[in-house]
């Protein structure tokens, strides 16, 4: 005599829209919003890994006759590239990423500087034997902006929604 509307084939008898969260089949996650600050902690310790490794990585320098080339600086920026994606991906935020950057970035400005004595990374000099060192210290400085900036823009390409 009386028709049944809704069908009753769902596991609580209610659409799912009307399903509590605790009724959920098991293996699905919940997605919770992500702190904001989340993973900073990793940022700063990450900026004082690719600062330090990267610095000391950067005055590898092969030399053949009179030509210089900087092998370590360039590869110094990629280690430096894959720490500030690792941590972005790492504590699932961009902004992490961006903090990682700017603390590597921070701390190479200071090791540039003589604020404790001679500078890590020369960027400026007049001798004729030290133009591979100069060079080195200069694509480390300037490419290690780049960068952060390449570090950051792979972070938000990799948290973009697929469709």
């Amino acid at each position: 005599m009386t028709e049944q509307r809704q069908p009753t084939d769902y596991g609580s008898g209610l659409p799912p829209a009307f399903k509590s969260p605790d009724a959920r089949e098991p293996g699905t996650r919940v997605r919770r919003r992500q702190h904001p600050f989340a993973g900073w902690g990793t940022a700063v310790v990450g900026g004082v890994i690719a600062a330090v490794l990267g610095t000391n990585l950067h005055g590898r320098i092969a030399y053949a006759g009179d030509q210089a080339y900087p092998w370590g600086a360039v590869l110094a920026l990629v280690f430096a590239f894959a720490v500030m994606v690792w941590v972005g991906m790492r504590a699932n935020n961009v902004l992490a990423t961006g903090l990682t950057g700017m603390v590597t970035y921070l701390l190479v400005g200071i090791m540039a500087t003589s604020v404790f004595g001679d500078p890590l990374i020369v960027t400026e000099t007049t001798a004729e034997m030290q133009l591979g060192i100069e060079l080195a210290g200069k694509i480390w400085m300037i490419g290690l902006a780049v960068a952060v900036v390449l570090a950051i823009m792979a972070a938000a390409w990799a948290f973009k929604p697929r469709r």
